[in-house]
């Protein structure tokens, strides 16, 4: 299954909104950040951050960008 994911580790970022650990919507995430042996970059808010935290969302997306997370 993570294959394919695994030769671009190094491009990937698993994210998932604060607000929706331990429910669905994180889930996927979590398990496939968890398999790659990536961490899970958690964003502010639920699946929508970006509306209900943009500056927050905003600092935070730019940094794992520009790798300024790892």
């Amino acid at each position: 299954m993570t294959t394919r994911l695994q030769t671009m580790v190094a491009r990937l970022t698993l994210a998932a909104g604060a607000r929706t650990r331990g429910h669905l919507p994180h889930r996927p995430a979590a398990l496939v950040a968890e398999r790659l042996g990536l961490p899970l970059a958690e964003f502010p808010g639920a699946h929508n951050g970006w509306s209900t935290h943009p500056a927050e969302t905003a600092g935070l997306l730019r940094a794992h960008l520009l790798g300024e997370t790892r």
